[in-house]
């Protein structure tokens, strides 16, 4: 039961996180030309002097559209992912100690209850920063999930 979850955690961004392409919407064509910007869409969307509103192609929602995580802000995805792991880096030794300590069943009970409230909070971020931290959590506490595979283990 495990695994499918931790799975679908880890790999949630190569879905969530897609990039998919984009041009600019609402510009000013003589703007453009004037500049010297041929195609490059990332030089345009940059522009401080050019108003550019990305318009996306596919129908798939992601992340990248919700926040506009394109260009210069395309490395936050990437970012969250390693958060994701920095928290499970953590989780697995913080949550495998208190298993230790204070029982695997307890950490077991408390990890899904826990995560069940965090998954719900990362579903409703309004903004990548939190959606960024909730992830971190999400990473810690799948870590204790690893609980509940040696509470299986020792059964």
């Amino acid at each position: 039961l495990y695994q499918p979850v931790a799975v679908f955690h880890i790999m949630a961004i190569s879905f969530i996180g897609l990039v998919p392409e984009w041009t600019c919407s609402e510009f000013n064509a003589s703007e453009v030309n004037s500049t010297g910007i041929e195609d490059d869409m990332c030089q345009l969307y940059e522009k401080e002097d050019i108003t550019c509103t990305p318009d996306y192609k596919d129908r798939f929602y992601s992340l990248t559209q919700e926040w506009d995580l394109i260009c210069d802000e395309a490395y936050k995805i990437s970012l969250t992912q390693s958060g994701f792991f920095v928290g499970f880096l953590l989780g697995s030794y913080i949550l495998g100690s208190l298993a230790d300590s204070i029982g695997r069943r307890k950490v077991v009970i408390g990890y899904l209850i826990a995560l069940t409230g965090i998954q719900i909070l990362t579903a409703l971020s309004p903004s990548y920063y939190v959606f960024a931290i909730c992830r971190l959590l999400v990473g810690f506490l799948v870590a204790g999930g690893l609980s509940a595979y040696v509470l299986v283990c020792e059964v």
